[in-house]
């Protein structure tokens, strides 16, 4: 069901009424964290965005950063009734989206939540803060972003053409907004100070698509944030989409 207040890119929500959760999907696409987004709606009437290039849903022409897919957001948010908050969710990528649009438009905001999120480097451009998705193997790089890399998903070989096409379109979206600078904003971080809401880093416990100990230096960068653990890797929203709502839930209340 279409979202009943607009926004440069798709939003859909996944009841009637007035959604009061505004969630930003990873890297792989909205259809693959389906059963995150399936449990998260138990408690919650959740609007998803649908990031352009991912999925299905074509480039936009215009957005030629992260930054810009954050303001393609902004739209849905202006046109939220006056005085309403959303709670912001995103999940890596979405994160990343989340942060940019947090460090913006905190009025809009309630409370906001980020899930193994990227877009800050911390580290000298001689050392890595992430894995390198794009010179690594995919069999290696699953390894490094799942606890469990059969969950992974677009891997194996029975994968369909429409599996196969998605992959494709999902990576080149991928390179478009996250090539280079890789897979971060040098700016953002310098604008994390202006985060003003209750602040929830969601991490895997066996997260290797980041260094150790990034998510703790991270989350120190905004004011207040809490940082917990839940099982899985990188994609907890897609590993175990039940502990990651319990621990939104916990938080959003």
């Amino acid at each position: 069901m279409t979202s009943p207040v607009t926004s440069r890119f798709h939003v859909e929500a996944t009841g009637p009424g007035m959604a009061n959760v505004l969630y930003l999907h990873a890297e792989h696409g909205p259809r693959v964290e389906q059963p995150f987004v399936d449990a998260l709606s138990r408690t919650s009437v959740v609007a998803v965005g649908h990031h352009p290039g991912f999925g299905a849903h074509a480039v936009d022409q215009s957005a030629h950063s992260v930054l810009d897919i954050a303001f393609g957001y902004l739209s849905y948010l202006d046109e939220l009734p006056p005085g309403v908050q959303v709670d912001l969710v995103g999940s890596s990528l979405g994160g990343w989206i989340a942060l940019h649009i947090a460090t913006m438009y905190g009025h809009r905001i309630r409370k906001l939540a980020v899930i193994g999120p990227i877009g800050v480097k911390l580290t000298p451009p001689s050392e890595r803060d992430f894995i390198d998705v794009f010179a690594l193997p995919d069999q290696e790089v699953n390894q490094l972003a799942f606890a469990d890399p059969t969950k992974a998903p677009f891997s194996g070989t029975d994968l369909s053409d429409d599996d196969i096409l998605e992959r494709a379109a999902t990576r080149e979206a991928l390179v478009r907004y996250g090539w280079e600078p890789y897979l971060h904003d040098t700016s953002l971080r310098h604008r994390l100070y202006r985060i003003n809401v209750p602040t929830l880093f969601v991490v895997g416990s066996s997260d290797r698509f980041v260094r150790e100990g990034y998510y703790r230096d991270f989350a120190y960068l905004v004011p207040d944030a809490q940082l917990c653990t839940v099982d899985g890797g990188h994609y907890p929203v897609i590993e175990n989409p039940d502990g990651a709502r319990d621990a939104l839930t916990s938080f959003l209340g």
